[in-house]
């Protein structure tokens, strides 16, 4: 489950000092693509945070599987990117994972250049598994959401969103294709050389 620090309701200019090893990774990729059991993984190292931008969105008074708005959008960037400002004056590296749903992916844009203005560290991966295995992992978590929606609006809603990711802003060295990969081995090729690293250009 992702960590909740203290509830900004945006974020702040107030100047960030941080620790050489600080740093924050951003995870995108479809619902079901592994973004959350990834986050929960890497804060399970010491020193880091997760943070789900769902959970934030879950904070609005809004009525459930309704279309985001652009002002309910720019409202959980912001909460979000305080939450994530947070996490590192307590010191922590930060795990913010998210779904992309824009061609150009705004939210990837939108969070590494806010950060990179704050001088922090930013990394990125999006997880980019095969539709089939996507579909396979919303079926195998069964969860509420998943189970209120039909499988052809699933199927639909997964089809945009990696078409959200062929976007041409998104670098391949980002890409992890995780088809077949279970989280420690997806974790080991892709993410612990990013969480163990000390250093903010190293």
């Amino acid at each position: 489950m992702a960590q909740f620090l203290d509830s900004p309701k945006a974020a702040t200019t107030d100047a960030l000092r941080l620790l050489p090893s600080q740093k924050v990774l951003l995870i995108a990729g479809p619902a079901g693509s592994g973004k959350t059991t990834m986050g929960a993984r890497i804060a399970s190292v010491d020193g880091w945070t997760h943070i789900s931008e769902d959970s934030v969105w879950n904070e609005l008074p809004r009525e459930p599987h309704t279309a985001r708005s652009e002002e309910e959008k720019a409202v959980v960037q912001q909460r979000t990117l305080g939450y994530i400002q947070s996490g590192l004056r307590k010191g922590n590296s930060v795990v913010l994972e998210f779904i992309v749903y824009d061609n150009p992916p705004q939210p990837i844009i939108f969070y590494r250049d806010e950060l990179e203005e704050l001088k922090v560290p930013v990394h990125i991966k999006v997880l980019h598994p095969s539709l089939q295995e996507i579909l396979a992992r919303q079926e195998f978590r069964a969860g509420v959401h998943d189970r209120e929606i039909p499988l052809a609006i699933r199927k639909a809603n997964a089809e945009h969103q990696l078409f959200c990711l062929s976007s041409d802003l998104i670098q391949p060295d980002w890409v992890v294709d995780s088809s077949g990969l279970s989280v420690e081995e997806v974790y080991a090729r892709h993410f612990a050389p990013i969480v163990n690293r000390t250093g903010t250009n190293g």
